[in-house]
């Protein structure tokens, strides 16, 4: 399990970057990340235990934003943040990055036809409902027919890195979420050496998983691979 800690003096953020473990390479199976409050937070086992208000607001928002994937989203866990001992213990909150939430919660998505094995779907809020943050677009892909065949992208990113010259052998295919653009994003990474030997460079070809024009190519170390 990943742990995400975030305290008064330090703030590490790790987004929740999926592993790719699947022979086809194209298949999302991403960790749960789990945030650490301090010990101020308690454990959620179950949205009934959420006021009422605050689970219409979560299951509107998973089916107006996923729509054809709604079904498939289930309730995980989640922490229910008491703010007030938490600010109390970390008064110098004026150089944060983010808003601390009043619940964390996260869902498993399970869509094997699309490519989800597992994704780990994480919705913050406040006290009153109100969205802080989703790690998943809230506009533009409630329907699958939004993305690109996985085979069209893999064929579009293996021509273009032939095209390149880009040394194709033990490439490597990562995902994730791009929460600034909120794009789901494929990256195709090839060795720059053939040894790909952590913090080595790679050739990139990242490309959007709903437009495949909407594509770019740069070189990136990688510290470590799995």
């Amino acid at each position: 399990m990943q742990i995400v800690k975030r305290s008064m003096c330090v703030l590490i953020i790790i987004a929740f970057v999926p592993n790719l473990y699947s022979q086809e390479k194209m298949v999302v199976n991403d960790h749960e990340g789990v945030t650490y409050y301090d010990d101020f937070s308690k454990n959620l086992s179950s949205l009934n235990k959420l006021p009422r208000i605050i689970v219409y607001n979560i299951q509107n928002l998973i089916k107006t934003s996923m729509g054809e994937f709604s079904p498939d989203v289930t309730f995980s866990n989640g922490q229910i943040v008491d703010l007030k001992r938490y600010f109390a213990h970390n008064k110098d909150v004026s150089s944060y990055m983010w808003i601390v939430p009043k619940y964390d919660l996260n869902f498993n998505l399970t869509d094997t036809s699309m490519g989800f094995k597992n994704y780990t779907l994480n919705i913050n809020t406040d006290k009153y409902g109100q969205i802080i943050d989703i790690n998943w677009p809230r506009r533009g892909y409630d329907h699958k027919s939004v993305f690109v065949s996985r085979d069209s992208i893999k064929k579009f990113a293996l021509a273009e890195a032939k095209r390149l010259n880009f040394n194709l052998i033990n490439y490597k295919v990562d995902f994730y979420y791009s929460k600034r653009d909120e794009k789901f994003l494929w990256q195709f990474l090839f060795p720059v050496f053939k040894e790909p030997l952590p913090g080595l460079p790679y050739n990139c070809i990242e490309i959007n998983w709903a437009n495949i024009g909407d594509s770019k190519t740069y070189q990136v170390n990688k510290a470590s691979y799995n």
